[in-house]
């Protein structure tokens, strides 16, 4: 399937010879990734969706798949992966307070409130990265899936890495037995 045209096709010869760059580079990987819905025959031919197929290419940072990502999510053929999504078994939780303030406290604070006000699990720090990839809050740039940059107080800029993210969003959010915000209108 040509995705620049929606419409079934034969490969040109240099199609062909991309495949075969690709085959060299990739071909020894082992890719462990977790799909449904997806049809491999005796074969060896596979049909699987293109999702699934985003997910690899995006797991090995390969350019060009991230720029058609990001055109077929412009022009609404793929949703952004992952989205959040209410979980009604969520335990309650809520947001600690702390000590010491960095610099991306504040629109991490008002994330997780969002997140708390809607009842909804504890976000990833993936999700996290997703959302400031399309609304940066002032001060945080060059956001990508391994961290995202932070302007300071005294104008210098820091790296923040997506570990590192994940640690505070851990030490942020702490269970409770009740939500502490009131249940949100449906």
């Amino acid at each position: 399937m040509r995705i620049s045209t929606g419409q079934e096709g034969k490969p040109a010869e240099s199609d062909f010879v991309e495949m075969a760059r690709l085959s060299a580079l990739y071909g020894e990987v082992d890719l462990l990734i977790k799909t449904r819905n997806n049809e491999i025959d005796g074969n060896g031919n596979a049909q699987i969706r293109i999702k699934d197929a985003f997910r690899v290419g995006l797991k090995y940072s390969i350019p060009f798949i991230k720029d058609l990502h990001e055109a077929c999510l412009k022009a609404g053929l793929v949703t952004r992966d992952p989205v959040p999504q209410i979980d009604y078994s969520s335990k309650p939780w809520r947001i600690k307070e702390q000590e010491k303030e960095h610099a991306y406290d504040p629109p991490l604070t008002a994330l997780l409130e969002s997140y708390c006000v809607a009842r909804l699990p504890v976000p990833t720090e993936q999700q996290v990265l997703m959302r400031w990839e399309d609304e940066s809050p002032i001060g945080i740039f060059a956001v990508s899936e391994s961290g995202f940059s932070v302007r300071k107080r005294d104008l210098s800029t820091s790296n923040v890495s997506a570990r590192a993210l994940r640690t505070k969003i851990a030490r942020r959010v702490e269970n409770c037995e009740e939500w502490p915000f009131p249940e949100p209108a449906q």
